[in-house]
């Protein structure tokens, strides 16, 4: 704080973090979930391999990730309790988000599609989010002018996003190994879920089915497992690979991390089945069509770029993770129990993973 110190860069991404947990149980409490259940989505962020060990580096993910929880757990209580403060507060993040990562630009856009579903017959809804979407577009208009021009990264052109990305050759494998990704990020992340989801036989099958399928086309792409680069590696460790002389993948590597994708690749599409099938929960519910709209525009939007790295998915899986559970919610007059201590138990290993694979991390940049 006082002046070149790498410990204040450490300790600022660990307080970030801290905010992010926070933000992740305080949202899920706004939705309605029990505290129960808003402290277990908190743990299962905190224990994610992609989480712990960024928390640990002077990359700006956990910030960005933190930001984001923030602006959507101020949006959700302003779309639930109309409140100015907490739209105030929400812009707030959402401005701080925008000015760490593109992706933020998602946040107002869907808080506006959110209220449009909701209140598409009222003129001053329309015309409150044109004045949203003009200032998010000006702030992020004027990035360039905030940090340089020499910093094209912070900045991209639309006109040429369209062409070099929407419009390249190369557009199919850009997307669909970005369908891979999301997949097996999210089904890994949010595995601990099933047991309070409870998925049926239907969805399990379906999810089967669709990961058989996805990874027979990453064999016809000639995408090698792990379906997704950068934090989780090829040698099962964790850590992006910032300095020369990563660990090579051992032998057998490639058959483990295809294993493990058609995991998280099931668990995933077994997920998206449970929540389509219960979407009678979601009406009338504008708080969580925001925090299923804000992924989804990201997500779409980045599908196009490539690499699509997995610590992008950060900001997307409390959100997902809290409506799953939201839908998932047990019957008025069906049993209320919650087998949460089996829920808890399946994050050990994912605890043992982030902390040993980042303590190897931090050994091998030493």
């Amino acid at each position: 704080v006082l002046g070149v110190s790498h410990a204040a860069l450490r300790l600022s991404t660990l307080l970030f973090g801290g905010h992010a947990l926070i933000a992740a149980f305080g949202l899920a409490r706004r939705l309605g979930l029990p505290e129960a259940l808003a402290a277990y989505l908190a743990a299962l962020l905190a224990v994610n391999p992609l989480f712990f060990s960024l928390a640990y580096t002077f990359m700006t993910d956990v910030g960005f990730t933190a930001l984001c929880l923030l602006a959507l757990w101020a949006m959700t209580h302003a779309l639930r309790s109309p409140s100015l403060a907490a739209w105030g507060l929400g812009a707030a993040f959402t401005g701080a988000a925008i000015l760490s990562r593109q992706p933020a630009l998602m946040l107002p856009v869907a808080a506006g599609a959110a209220l449009l579903l909701r209140h598409r017959r009222e003129p001053r809804v329309w015309l409150g989010t044109a004045v949203v979407a003009i200032l998010g577009l000006g702030l992020y208009s004027a990035l360039p002018l905030l940090y340089g021009g020499e910093d094209s990264g912070r900045h991209m052109r639309v006109l040429w996003y369209l062409q070099n990305s929407v419009l390249s050759a190369d557009a199919f494998y850009h997307v669909a190994r970005a369908c891979m990704t999301v997949g097996a990020v999210t089904g890994l992340s949010l595995l601990p879920l099933l047991p309070l989801v409870r998925p049926d036989r239907g969805s399990l099958v379906a999810g089967a089915l669709g990961a058989t399928g996805l990874l027979g086309l990453s064999l016809r792409l000639h995408v090698v497992p792990p379906l997704h680069v950068n934090v989780l590696r090829p040698d099962i460790g964790l850590g992006p690979s910032t300095l020369p002389g990563s660990p090579g993948a051992p032998e057998g590597a490639a058959l483990v991390w295809g294993l493990l994708d058609g995991v998280g690749i099931t668990v995933a599409i077994a997920l998206l089945a449970t929540l389509v099938r219960r979407r009678r929960r979601l009406e009338g519910r504008p708080d969580l069509w925001l925090l299923l709209i804000f992924p989804a525009l990201s997500i779409a939007l980045l599908s196009f770029q490539f690499p699509f790295f997995d610590r992008w998915m950060l900001p997307f899986l409390v959100p997902l993770a809290a409506v799953v559970l939201h839908a998932a919610a047990p019957e008025a007059n069906g049993p209320q129990r919650r087998p949460l201590g089996l829920a808890f138990g399946l994050l050990v290993p994912l605890l043992l993973w982030s902390s040993l694979g980042t303590a190897d991390t931090l050994a091998h940049y030493r």
